[in-house]
């Protein structure tokens, strides 16, 4: 062969084997690390880029220069692998290589870790830094926003606004924790925030529900939602208001954070969501699109995972709602419950609650010593998680696994797609992870023993992945979900730290526009809030004497509600307590009820709606000096329907029920004399009040009268 053949033929083969096949530089997977956990080694290495790049495969052995397996069966996709393999005896060493249109490249550096036997405060850690990955790791390499799911068949573009918010406040509790640095989790957090400033489509201010995570352009989530979500939009703003608590340096990348997350949060505009024009404007709605306008026709209302869109619709400083909107459109229809379910009290919300909403509001809305017209929405969401519990331990569809360790009904992937799993009719076997471990801040005793049990008893099994928990299991079908979900994912991590720290609580509940909020609905969040009442069994015509007889149970409640009964007739309520006038004046009180009720202030008889009958309203005027005065109302229920509203008017007052905010258990003035019982709500509350108002205090004369 000629020399210049031969050249010829060497070129030709390069390209050809340049065409075929690509060529790999020496350790071309770069940033390899092997971390050990309990039971378990994470691998995390630099994602390439490469065109045709199908995903890695990874290698295991027990010695550097022994035999390495395959771990994966298929190419995995993601930067991130979790070698769960159920015992801290060994290290291990590994390796990856990348796989790039069919065929294995150059061997990355080999890397080694050992596992160990980890505490349950190092597991929580544990779990939050794997679970924190999804929103790191995988987050969309353009724009970092939250992808929808992983593994679950979804476009790798596909991102959620919704998920984005939870993982906003994610970075915030990577950052806090070290799994980042901070100087990373702010240039990662302007990142997102810019491109959802500058690239996205928003829908007078809201954001749709899904978006594409390089273009921006909205992707629909349905047929005619196209447009605005204001929930997933609400969940979103959630974000921005904790980002902007957090980011709190005056460098440039943290005052960037800052003005573009407030500027976004202020553009929301929340009114025109009201639908003024062709409703009452009483409702939020859920969704408009710019081309089918209000055809999904989705008014908002409880009890579900909506709470926190009136909440910040009403805070917002520049295109809020009215407060009433809260009673009129949140709180309207089925609403209240007050029934018991094993044993637990359910206020507001029905049975067949999937577990989600208890988390989503309160990822940043701290429900801790706060209650609306109905309860106290931490015991409430405490409750519900009991009573899902109960019933998984009840079991009475027969499925496999449950039990007082296998719990937490939810929404979530299944083995015929997707459902809000719950107790009842939507009880399908299927367990979600995130149903129980995001519960820990209102159950932490179940919750991490579940958060233990699932960890080592199937997380070998399928139920672990590369970002933590895998989405859902069902033992009797004997699946396990090979991916995860963005609004799962991100409550895990952030009710893990909420219950640890209270971090993403504190920074959501520390923005200025959020006191003022609760103050206008009439939420009661001041120490002392609430009434005493006596509740009491019998058979009568009109209000018996109450003082010649012995309650069958006496205890605290928000407002005047007959929920705290163990019947349906043949009862009756006193309350006690205060009410604070905000100013001298003529005042109108009314009670509503059925059967008779009467109303009393400073001891006088106001109100008397006594007698059996049906929902009858009376009202009486009385002259009130500004300031608390002690209240009254009484209540039987002979038999049929039962209720009781009491509402009032007046100066400074707009018609309409009692709100929590003004009546109060005791007269607690300050001096920390003998004024009633307080709780631990009312500790925190008051400590607060101290420090921010009082130079010397005698904690040792404090204790004493608390003791009394």
């Amino acid at each position: 062969m000629k020399w210049s053949s031969f050249i010829f033929w060497v070129m030709a083969s390069a390209t050809c084997l340049m065409m075929v096949s690509p060529v790999f530089a020496d350790n071309l997977i770069t940033g390899l690390t092997a971390t050990g956990h309990d039971s378990r080694i994470d691998l995390v290495w630099d994602p390439l880029s490469e065109p045709g790049l199908d995903g890695y495969n990874i290698y295991r052995s027990r010695y550097v220069g022994g035999d390495y397996t395959i771990l994966n069966s298929s190419v995995h996709t993601v930067s991130v692998y979790s070698d769960f393999f159920g015992e801290n005896v060994r290290p291990y060493c590994y390796y990856v290589k990348p796989v790039v249109n069919g065929t294995e490249g150059t061997a990355s550096d080999i890397v080694t870790a050992t596992p160990y036997a980890m505490t349950d405060d190092e597991l929580l850690t544990s779990v939050q830094e794997a679970t924190f990955r999804y929103f790191w790791d995988y987050g969309h390499p353009v724009s970092g926003l939250a992808r929808e799911g992983y593994n679950l068949g979804h476009s790798n573009d596909t991102c959620a606004i919704g998920g984005t918010g939870m993982g906003l406040m994610a970075i915030i509790v990577g950052a806090e924790r070290g799994f980042v640095s901070r100087t990373d989790a702010a240039a990662r957090m302007l990142k997102i925030l810019t491109f959802l400033d500058e690239n996205t489509t928003r829908y007078h201010g809201a954001w749709s529900h899904w978006v594409n995570g390089a273009t921006g352009a909205t992707i629909p989530f349905s047929e005619y939602d196209d447009g605005g979500d204001l929930v997933e939009t609400s969940y979103l703003a959630q974000g921005f208001l904790t980002v902007r608590q957090y980011f709190d340096s005056d460098n440039a990348t943290e005052t960037e954070i800052r003005s573009r997350a407030t500027s976004m949060w202020e553009g929301i505009d929340w009114n025109w969501y009201r639908r003024l024009g062709d409703t009452d404007g009483s409702h939020l709605y859920w969704h408009w699109s710019p081309n089918y306008g209000w055809a999904m026709n989705f008014p908002i209302e409880g009890y579900n995972e909506c709470m926190i869109t009136y909440l910040l619709a009403t805070a917002s400083p520049t295109h809020p709602i009215p407060a009433s909107c809260y009673y009129s459109g949140w709180a309207s229809g089925w609403y209240e419950n007050g029934a018991s379910y094993y044993g637990y009290r359910q206020w507001v919300g029905w049975f067949e609650s999937p577990m989600f909403y208890t988390h989503y509001t309160n990822l940043g809305f701290d429900p801790r010593g706060k209650s609306d017209n109905y309860c106290n929405y931490f015991d409430n969401s405490r409750n519900m998680s009991l009573i899902d519990r109960e019933y998984c331990i009840d079991n009475p569809k027969g499925f496999a696994g449950y039990s007082d360790l296998v719990w937490g009904l939810t929404a979530s992937c299944n083995p015929w797609g997707y459902g809000a799993q719950a107790p009842g009719d939507a009880d399908n076997g299927t367990i979600a992870p995130t149903a129980a471990l995001s519960a820990m801040p209102f159950t932490p005793d179940e919750s991490i023993a579940t958060l233990k049990h699932f960890y080592h008893t199937y997380g070998g099994d399928g139920l672990w992945g590369p970002f933590g928990f895998v989405d859902a299991f069902n033992l009797s079908e004997n699946w396990f979900a090979q991916g995860d979900v963005a609004i799962d994912q991100g409550p895990i991590i952030v009710m893990i730290e909420n219950y640890r720290t209270q971090l993403c609580w504190n920074l959501f509940m520390a923005n200025p526009e959020i006191s003022p909020m609760l103050e206008s609905i009439g939420w009661a969040v001041k120490a002392g809030n609430g009434l005493n009442y006596e509740y009491y069994h019998g058979v009568w015509d009109s209000l018996p004497d109450f003082d010649s007889l012995t309650p069958e149970s006496e205890g605290t409640v928000c407002n005047f509600n007959i929920t705290e009964r163990d019947r349906d007739d043949y009862f009756a309520f006193r309350f006690t307590g205060y009410i604070e006038i905000p100013e001298n004046g003529w005042y109108r009180f009314c009670t509503t009820s059925d059967d008779g009720s009467k109303l009393y202030i400073d001891d006088t008889l106001v109100v008397d709606n006594d007698g059996l009958h049906g929902m009858v309203e009376e009202c009486t005027y009385i002259e009130l000096t500004a300031g608390k005065h002690p209240i009254t109302v009484t209540y039987f229920e002979k038999d049929g329907e039962e209720d009781l509203i009491v509402s009032y008017s007046g100066p400074g007052v707009s018609s309409g029920q009692v709100s929590s905010g003004v009546l109060f258990r005791c007269n607690l003035d300050g001096d920390f004399n003998e004024d009633c019982h307080v709780d631990m709500d009312d500790l925190r509350i008051l400590a607060v009040d101290w420090l921010n108002t009082y130079t010397y205090v005698d904690f040792a004369e404090m204790a004493a009268n608390w003791m009394k």
